[in-house]
């Protein structure tokens, strides 16, 4: 990532090590920029949703976590619709 700052895919893996370290604030940094370098990533949408979500900026998590929640991934379709729940967005 030093080489290339811009990279989104390690901007994703670091945001990905942040919220897992339970550093949501600083991994939603890392997402931000995944998404402004990648717009259409659903990975790094759906990673700044829960990031957000983390360090309790709900209204930022629900309108990216919707999308995330729409995306043609089974998987993250589950677990973006999971998190809403959480949130009392969906039932």
């Amino acid at each position: 990532m030093l080489s290339n700052p811009t990279f989104p895919d390690a901007r994703e893996l670091l945001g990905d090590l942040l919220l897992g370290r339970n550093q949501a604030v600083a991994a939603v940094v890392h997402y931000r920029e995944a998404v402004r370098l990648r717009p259409d990533s659903v990975r790094a949408t759906f990673g700044l949703g829960m990031a957000l979500a983390a360090s309790g900026d709900r209204a930022g998590a629900i309108p990216l976590l919707r999308r995330a929640a729409a995306a043609p991934d089974e998987e993250t379709r589950k677990r973006a619709l999971e998190l809403l729940r959480q949130l009392d967005v969906v039932r």
